[in-house]
């Protein structure tokens, strides 16, 4: 799991599970936008693909997740997800994480 402080907009933090890594490209906002990369490092193409995120705020940690299929290997893809995090202040954002299938 890998988690980093929001005090910038952008981040290079990469996940790497073995067949993708994940990075996150930014996060801001009320509604919590996070915009993320993931890069097919293994020899077949991704099928199907599963991220999990969590929000960690004052108020508790959300989870939730963003999914995509179809990336050949040795390409990236670009995605983003977001979630309204109401009243309350954003500490970090950590990638829970990847699921990737290959039928």
């Amino acid at each position: 799991m890998i988690a980093f402080i929001l005090s910038s907009c952008e981040y290079n933090v990469t996940v790497t599970t073995g067949e993708a890594a994940i990075r996150i490209t930014s996060v801001s906002g009320d509604y919590v936008y996070i915009y993320y990369t993931l890069t097919n490092t293994c020899d077949h193409t991704i099928d199907y693909y599963k991220v999990y995120f969590d929000i960690n705020t004052s108020a508790g940690t959300i989870t939730i997740w963003d999914n995509g299929s179809d990336v050949l290997s040795g390409t990236t893809t670009s995605d983003w997800t977001m979630e309204n995090i109401g009243s309350a202040s954003l500490s970090s954002v950590t990638v829970r994480s990847v699921e990737v299938k290959a039928y």
